[in-house]
């Protein structure tokens, strides 16, 4: 794994991954020939009724975009939440925390990845109005980034940097994820540990 990191990392973040993640890696099993099963809720934060069209459209357009990345994973939209791999779910906002956006992922032993849940808010952080569905794919496109195993990147153009300024997903993103995915999951070795033998003590006189 090490290897292969390290032969294709140029273009990457993945070693922001790595620091990250305290030098592991997570990611979901290929999925091509089942797809993962995704559940976009519909209703608005707080029982505020039917979610706008361009929002869910939004979400809807941001996990076909990943798709199009090419990644050994491919994504069903479901009806039924209690099917869901990856949940989709919105907020007004989040406490007052200067964030956007949300997600949970959860892993087996292995690092492998077994669902992903992710909150959306939709209103803007000055709480002067809703998103624009321009920004609400560009979240979408962050957090399911996350979903699938990325964590941020120190590039600010990237979709996945901690600010996000980004609006579509850059090469960095895409060979990242690639990268991510040409591997298995869990703890990369970085160097070889050698154990020092103790010395020996002698017999008290």
């Amino acid at each position: 794994t090490r290897s292969i990191l390290d032969g294709r990392r140029n273009g990457t973040f993945i070693a922001d991954i790595l620091v990250l993640s305290d030098s592991t890696l997570q990611r979901w099993p290929d999925r091509r020939a089942t797809p993962l099963r995704v559940h976009i809720g519909e209703q608005g934060p707080n029982g505020s009724g039917h979610l706008r069209d361009d929002f869910l459209q939004a979400v809807r357009e941001a996990f076909t975009i990943w798709e199009g990345v090419e990644l050994p994973v491919r994504f069903a939209f479901v009806t039924d939440s209690a099917l869901a791999d990856i949940s989709v779910s919105w907020v007004t906002d989040f406490g007052g925390d200067p964030v956007l956006g949300r997600t949970k992922v959860v892993r087996d032993s292995k690092y492998w990845i077994v669902r992903s849940d992710i909150q959306l808010a939709t209103t803007r952080r000055d709480a002067s109005g809703l998103l624009d569905p321009t920004v609400v794919r560009a979240l979408a496109l962050h957090e399911i980034g996350h979903g699938i195993g990325l964590d941020h990147a120190n590039d600010t153009t990237a979709i996945m940097a901690p600010k996000l300024r980004a609006r579509a997903i850059t090469a960095a993103d895409k060979a990242t994820a690639q990268l991510l995915y040409s591997v298995p999951p869990g703890a990369v070795v970085t160097t070889m540990r050698t154990s020092t033998p103790l010395p020996r003590t002698l017999p008290s006189p």
